[in-house]
């Protein structure tokens, strides 16, 4: 009899923003500053506990970082 088949888990898309902030060497404050958002949805998107954001919020990120959308994010 064969052994079931593991099945992998499901990916989930996260924010790949503390990986940015390290490789600028910036903190939240500084992110905040940069973008004009509050501390709070600053701190919610980089620490992934953000269900919904704007698209002028992430137009306001990717000119923070100088990125295209897709390095915003990461699957896990």
């Amino acid at each position: 009899m064969s052994k079931p088949k593991k099945e992998k888990p499901a990916q989930h898309l996260q924010f790949n923003i503390q990986s940015l902030l390290d490789k600028k060497g910036w903190s939240i404050n500084d992110l905040k500053e940069e973008t004009e958002l509050n501390y709070k949805t600053v701190h919610s998107i980089v620490r992934n506990k953000y269900s919904r954001i704007g698209l002028d919020t992430l137009e306001k990120l990717c000119v923070a970082f100088n990125c295209s959308i897709e390095d915003l994010f990461v699957w896990e």
